[in-house]
């Protein structure tokens, strides 16, 4: 964890909030496809962010300590739903 930078984990948190809001927006107008799409998209450049990596990497060596996690929300259950469900 020493190798995480803070201030790049902090704006991927911050960048993550604000795209929560807006795919919430966008379910609520009815906008559901371009919600998911949107989603999708961040999720996918989140798995490929370098601090993610790291922090990725932190969470195989701790598998055995920690319960199993899903970080990027990209498994196999959640490809199955929607966004707006």
């Amino acid at each position: 964890m020493k190798k995480v930078d803070e201030s790049k984990l902090k704006a991927l948190e911050q960048r993550s909030r604000q795209m929560e809001t807006e795919v919430k927006s966008l379910c609520a107008k009815g906008k559901r496809d371009e919600a998911q799409q949107k989603a999708i998209a961040f999720g996918k450049e989140v798995a490929n962010d370098e601090t993610m990596k790291t922090m990725m990497k932190c969470g195989e060596m701790m598998k055995d300590v920690m319960p199993k996690m899903s970080f990027t929300g990209l498994d196999k259950e959640s490809a199955s739903r929607h966004i707006c469900d």
